[in-house]
């Protein structure tokens, strides 16, 4: 009975961290331009300058759906991003210091952010929209 009950109670010590471990979140989709470093957290956009500012990050989205694949323009002026608000994915762009989004794809079966092109005039997507297999975005 006292070996029992010691291997319950070390079992007990034993799993107790575990438990008092909070869920972990990740950064995801960096993109760097010069000193600045956009990413995606906990479904937001945040920036953050790699010198000065002792590693403060400013969040740039802070609206109903997640924001995710962001990319500086060529002149790091803008940031293009996908967000899924209206049921959908669409790409958005957004200025560098934050504002409300402008959506500049309206296409059904949804668009995820790739890149700008190189003169900063457009911004290449991917989609399904004409695809028969939800597989091969085009």
């Amino acid at each position: 009975m006292k070996r029992i009950s010691l291997v319950f109670i070390l079992g007990i010590l034993l799993v107790l961290p575990l438990l008092s471990q909070q869920e972990a979140r990740f950064m995801t989709y960096p993109d760097i331009d010069g000193n600045t470093i956009v990413f995606t957290y906990e479904g937001d956009l945040w920036k953050v300058n790699l010198e000065g500012d002792s590693g403060t990050a400013i969040r740039l989205t802070n609206f109903p759906g997640n924001e995710y694949a962001a990319k500086f323009s060529p002149n790091g002026k803008e940031i293009a991003f996908t967000g899924g608000y209206e049921n959908d994915h669409s790409v958005y762009t957004i200025p560098v210091t934050g504002g409300q989004p402008l959506r500049i794809t309206y296409s059904p079966g949804g668009a995820t952010t790739v890149e700008w092109t190189p003169d900063g005039k457009k911004v290449v997507y991917n989609s399904y929209m004409q695809t028969a297999i939800r597989r091969d975005p085009k």
